[in-house]
């Protein structure tokens, strides 16, 4: 798995029937060094 800031990914909530999910996340604060 890489970095990323989107995951995406299929679900199957019942038989038969895939839903496209994805989930964006806010890019975290770094300290400077």
């Amino acid at each position: 798995m890489e970095i990323g800031d989107i995951l995406y990914g299929v679900t199957m909530e019942n038989p038969g029937i895939s839903k496209n999910v994805s989930v964006e996340f806010p890019e975290a604060e770094r300290p400077i060094a």
